[in-house]
């Protein structure tokens, strides 16, 4: 229950996320791959499910399951904020940082220029 919870609401921020720093050449690809693996998974799910039920029980399955979640829980601690959110809250140094974070992983020089935008409508201190 809390598991699928966290997890459905974990891949809405995914979607959003991978999106919004996605190059726009490649973020259908990006977000269409994301969606792909989300049903891959789930029909994984249902296999190890069929497989953990009948040669174990009901409480492995939980453990299993509970495993999933925390490691859900974990891999978004190491997310990076999202540009627009910071942005928007006037966090510009760490925005910066997130795009060209972006720029380099994507190696695209696109992202440099967005990181002078935001450097540049930053206000001064």
């Amino acid at each position: 229950g809390v598991t699928g919870i966290f997890v459905g609401c974990r891949y809405s921020v995914s979607v959003t996320m991978l999106s919004e720093i996605s190059p726009i050449n490649r973020r259908s690809v990006s977000v269409f791959s994301i969606k792909l693996f989300w049903a891959l998974g789930g029909m994984f799910e249902t296999l190890v499910s069929l497989i953990v039920l009948r040669k174990y029980g009901h409480k492995y399955l939980c453990f299993i399951t509970a495993i999933v979640g925390i490691l859900a829980l974990l891999l978004t601690l190491l997310m990076n904020e999202s540009p627009r959110w910071l942005l928007a809250n006037g966090h510009f140094s760490q925005a910066l940082k997130v795009i060209r974070r972006a720029g380099a992983q994507n190696k695209c020089k696109k992202y440099e220029a967005k990181a002078s935008v935001v450097s540049e409508t930053a206000p001064p201190r």
